[in-house]
C-alpha cells in the first residue's frame, strides 16, 4: 500500500493557525485597556490637583478676610447699647466729658491743679498745702508764657495789671488747706501760682486750658 503526504511544495507558505490570530487580538485588547486606564488616571491626577489649587485659594483668602476684621474691631469703639436704641443697633458713644478742677495741691515749689483742661465755669476749689513750706495759691488770666511775665526785684510777678489776677487767697502753713471758687467763665489759659518771693522764679505754677 503506498501512502500519500501533502508536502507543501516550495514557495507556498503553511496555513496561519488561530491561535496566533487570537493571541494578538488579545494584545491589542491590553494595549488599548492599558492606555484608557492612563488615560484615567492622569485626568483625575489633573483633577486633584485642580482641587487642592482652589481650596489653598479660598483658605487664603478666608485668611485674610480673618485678620482684616480682627484689626477692624480692635480699632473700633465699642458701641453701648441704650435702652431705648432698637435690637441690633449700637447707640452712639458719647466723648468723655473733660474732669472738672476740684483741687489744687502746693507742695514745696511746685502746682498740681486736679484737671488742667476743663469747660468753661466757676469751680469749688479745695486747695492743700502738702509741702513743707508756706505757700499761697494766685489765678492769673493771661495768654503770656510763664517764662515772659514780668517779674519784680523781690521774684514775684506784677499781679497789678487790669484783670489779670482773678483769684488769690490766704498763705497757708505746711498741712493746711482753704476752699474758694474760682471764676474760670472765659475760655482761655489760665496761669496758677505761688508768688511768694521767689517761689514763681523757682517754678512753682501751672497752667489750666479753659475751653
Amino acid at each position: 500500500m503506498t501512502t500519500t503526504l501533502d508536502v507543501p511544495k516550495i514557495g507556498e507558505s503553511a496555513p496561519t493557525t488561530d491561535i496566533e490570530g487570537t493571541q494578538t487580538e488579545e494584545l491589542r485588547v491590553l494595549e488599548r485597556s492599558l492606555e484608557h486606564r492612563s488615560i484615567r488616571r492622569d485626568n483625575w491626577t489633573v483633577m486633584m490637583f485642580g482641587v487642592a489649587i482652589v481650596a489653598l485659594f479660598f483658605s487664603i483668602a478666608a485668611i485674610g478676610f480673618g485678620v482684616r476684621a480682627i484689626d477692624e474691631a480692635k480699632g473700633r469703639p465699642q458701641a453701648v447699647p441704650s435702652a431705648g436704641a432698637p435690637a441690633g443697633v449700637p447707640a452712639v458713644v458719647p466723648a468723655p466729658a473733660p474732669a472738672a478742677l476740684t483741687s489744687v495741691t502746693l507742695s514745696d515749689m511746685k502746682v498740681t491743679p486736679s484737671s488742667v483742661s476743663v469747660p468753661a465755669g466757676k469751680y469749688t476749689v479745695t486747695i492743700n498745702n502738702a509741702g513743707m513750706m508756706t505757700h499761697e495759691l494766685l489765678v492769673f488770666h493771661t495768654d503770656i508764657a510763664p517764662a515772659d511775665l514780668p517779674i519784680g526785684p523781690d521774684g514775684k510777678v506784677n499781679e497789678d495789671a487790669p484783670g489779670f489776677k482773678i483769684s488769690d487767697g490766704d498763705d497757708l502753713d505746711p498741712g493746711a488747706s482753704q476752699s474758694r471758687v474760682i471764676d474760670l467763665s472765659q475760655p482761655g489759659t489760665y496761669l496758677f501760682v505761688c508768688n511768694l518771693p521767689g517761689h514763681f522764679a523757682a517754678g512753682m505754677h501751672s497752667t489750666v486750658t479753659v475751653k
